[in-house]
């Protein structure tokens, strides 16, 4: 099993460039790779930290909410992301193929061409 570990800082941003110590005084979320092992999973497990909102696997969504907002802090926050090289397996290529996938079979047709960009 493997126990490297991720942590990523998300300044407000309104911060152009953050002093260096910001992201030590930022609230921390963690996540766990190992309590997933693939993209529903990894919903789930995202959303366990989101305050009164539940993401839906849209990545539009979820870019929108790495930046603060949408359950998360809005000064910002440190995302902290264990076991992180399971994560990386459970969430490849392929994986990807297999959301988007599924995505096209559930949007409605005339939104195909656009959820496939």
């Amino acid at each position: 099993m493997s126990s490297w570990q991720l942590s990523r800082c998300h300044p407000p941003a309104s911060t152009t460039s953050p002093p260096s110590d910001l992201c030590q005084r930022l609230p921390v979320l963690t996540i766990d790779g190992a309590r997933f092992s693939d993209f529903d999973g990894f919903t789930r497990e995202f959303s366990r930290l989101l305050r009164d909102h539940t993401w839906r696997e849209n990545l539009d969504a979820f870019n929108d909410i790495l930046g603060g907002g949408f359950g998360t802090p809005d000064d910002g926050w440190v995302l902290r992301w264990l076991n992180s090289g399971l994560s990386r397996s459970a969430l490849d290529y392929e994986a990807t193929l297999r959301q988007r996938e599924q995505l096209l079979l559930t949007c409605h047709p005339s939104n195909r061409p656009n959820a496939v960009r």
